[in-house]
């Protein structure tokens, strides 16, 4: 989506997605690979909330220093004489306690308030609390963020839950789907029989690959989407080319999502991704895609939603 500016009598809901926009740029950062993307000075790349930023000023006037300037190339280590002689010690010890690869890797910009680097809507709920009471942390739960709120009533983005399952004894694969908004709704669900016996990662290949065309069929184009395949979840957002058997599938829902605004895709248990895993048990007797809930699955729906 490219960037824009707010314009001339813009409506509330405009205003508060173009803060929101600006709420995600505050709580990314760079992951330190090679270090030759990373503007020392400009950029944010300090795991340290919550400006991700260096608070030692330019004073050399230093321009364009690169991090990899900073890294010995030979060892693989921090110049720690040359941190120690433009950083304050502060900066220092935060600096070295950034892990470095034994080979140069890429630079990847990642969401910071995430244990795995990936966004999370309840995350960026609690970051835009934060940033609007900074006094107050532990009321996160009754927060009146205006801001925060629009985004939420304007139901996006949209969650698609995905899972598979083993049934007849193996003689077949049951796929689940299941979308709503941001309260909870249900938007559409499938589940799916597959009569042959695949290996579970080409079968969860596919429940991607449903899940990501939902999006584009239903033209949503802020979509969050949740598995509990690690391995799957894992090459969705990789940079890297896929070379394995489900390389097609990866990269047809790469070239789908770069079609939307934007897609979030993160790893939930198991316990977390209860209605589409139920769904895809019950392939065997419910297969279909309709828009209302499953009577049985009732008491689910609002399991696998995150706290507010």
């Amino acid at each position: 989506m490219a960037i824009t500016q707010v314009g001339y009598r813009p409506s509330y809901t405009w205003r508060s997605i173009i803060a929101a926009r600006d709420l995600l740029r505050s709580g990314c950062r760079w992951r330190i690979g090679s270090g030759h993307s990373v503007d020392v000075w400009k950029d944010p790349w300090i795991p340290r909330a919550p400006s991700l930023r260096l608070l030692t000023p330019n004073v050399h006037n230093l321009q364009n220093l690169q991090v990899s300037d900073l890294i010995v190339d030979s060892t693989r280590e921090w110049n720690v004489e040359l941190l120690n002689s433009l950083f304050w010690v502060e900066d220092c010890e935060v600096i070295q306690q950034i892990p470095l690869s034994f080979s140069p890797e890429p630079d990847l910009l990642i969401w910071h308030f995430s244990s795995n680097g990936l966004f999370s809507v309840k995350s960026a709920y609690h970051l835009a609390f934060l940033a609007a009471y900074p006094a107050s942390s532990s009321a996160s739960r009754h927060c009146s963020c205006n801001m925060w709120k629009a985004i939420w009533k304007a139901k996006v983005p949209n969650k698609i839950n995905f899972d598979v399952s083993v049934l007849d004894n193996g003689a077949a694969m049951g796929l689940g789907v299941v979308a709503r908004d941001s309260s909870g709704a249900c938007l559409f669900w499938q589940s799916i029989r597959i009569s042959r016996k695949d290996p579970a990662i080409i079968v969860e290949a596919l429940a991607a690959r449903e899940a990501i065309n939902l999006a584009r069929r239903h033209f949503w184009q802020w979509v969050i989407l949740e598995g509990d395949c690690a391995t799957l979840m894992e090459k969705l957002v990789a940079d890297a080319s896929d070379q394995s058997a489900i390389s097609p599938f990866i990269f047809y829902f790469k070239t789908i999502a770069a079609e939307l605004n934007y897609v979030s895709c993160s790893l939930v248990l198991r316990s977390s991704n209860s209605v589409a895993d139920r769904l895809a048990k019950l392939a065997v007797n419910l297969e279909g895609n309709v828009s209302v809930i499953p009577p049985e699955l009732n008491s689910l729906v609002f399991g696998d939603l995150p706290v507010e």
